[in-house]
């Protein structure tokens, strides 16, 4: 059986890649939070940085495929695929409106609380990418998808948890307006992610544009918007070149090379896979998590964890049965 549809080694090394760069920088953040020298640095500045050599990566990736015309070549097609550059906008700006939707979503829910709500991206992701792409989903692999979906929050509920608490203080604080505004904000954000993950899978996925001149688009869109947003709220101070300097230390650096991968290999993975395929590999990163935190910091591995590893894998089994069906009709 092939797990997933991932039946060529691109698709595999894709998928693998993508699963392991993610886990790769939860470990990074995690060892920061226990290091005071990468405490006091500024997340606007490295959104920047991230966005910047995202855009980096992908005009000398660009390059590279051109050969020695690269950066004539890649004037050339920016002046004949304007109208391209114009659609990638609006993805652009829904990334730039989810990363900011998740501080608003903590200040008013608890952690448990978001991470449950968020966990319906899912079957969203799901539904929306049928519609889109006009693949009709079977009863089976919804069923596949609401046993990775439940995996999920068994598992996040049960480290937040451990990990947070709660007092009657804190809940006496909290107001229904509040928590309205919460969901609301979960709502939008949840909004924001599917659209711009399916309408940039849709983008990659038609014609025979360069990949890395739809990167370049993407990246230059974003890295307006970041600036645009982060001038509005903040001033010019939060790019000062101190702001900058703070980046500068063992853990940030690595975090910054780590995302600008993260979002290369996101673009493949829409390239090669699809949006579903995407937010299973975002379910998978939480046992992930879960067996390098135990291997390298020694947290250990509760009965429920292992409930829900149990529950994950079903929800894949299925759906690769289902991957296995399609492709014999």
């Amino acid at each position: 059986m092939t797990v997933l549809g991932l039946d060529t080694p691109v698709k595999k090394g894709v998928f693998l890649t993508y699963l392991g760069l993610w886990c790769v920088l939860r470990l990074v953040v995690y060892a920061s939070q226990h290091d005071p020298l990468a405490s006091g640095y500024d997340t606007a500045a490295l959104l920047v940085v991230v966005t910047v050599l995202k855009l980096v990566i992908s005009i000398a990736w660009f390059c590279v495929d051109n050969g020695s015309g690269g950066l004539r070549g890649l004037a050339q097609q920016v002046s004949t695929t304007r109208l391209l550059f114009l659609r990638y906008f609006f993805p652009a700006a829904s990334y730039v409106v989810y990363d900011n939707m998740m501080f608003f979503c903590l200040a008013r829910l608890d952690p448990v609380t978001y991470v449950i709500l968020m966990q319906f991206r899912l079957p969203v992701t799901g539904f929306v990418w049928q519609t889109v792409f006009g693949r009709n989903t079977t009863r089976t692999q919804w069923f596949g998808l609401a046993f990775i979906m439940i995996a999920c929050i068994v598992q996040r509920t049960t480290v937040h948890k451990s990990q947070t608490q709660i007092t009657d203080e804190d809940l006496a604080r909290g107001n229904a307006s509040s928590l309205m505004l919460g969901i609301m904000g979960v709502v939008v954000q949840i909004a924001c992610g599917v659209f711009s993950s399916i309408y940039n899978e849709k983008m990659l996925k038609k014609g025979d544009i360069s990949l890395h001149l739809q990167n370049i688009y993407m990246y230059t869109h974003s890295l307006i918007c970041n600036l645009v947003y982060i001038v509005c709220l903040n001033g010019l101070s939060a790019l000062s070149p101190g702001s900058f300097a703070k980046l500068l230390n063992k853990w940030v650096v690595p975090t910054c090379l780590l995302l600008s991968c993260i979002g290369i290999a996101t673009s493949l993975f829409l390239k090669h896979l699809d949006s579903v395929k995407k937010s299973i590999a975002s379910a998978l990163e939480l046992f992930g998590d879960a067996a390098l935190s135990w291997y390298f910091f020694a947290i250990p591995v509760t009965l429920p964890t292992l409930g829900s590893v149990f529950l994950c894998a079903s929800g894949i089994v299925v759906c690769s049965l289902f991957e296995k069906k399609k492709k014999k009709k």
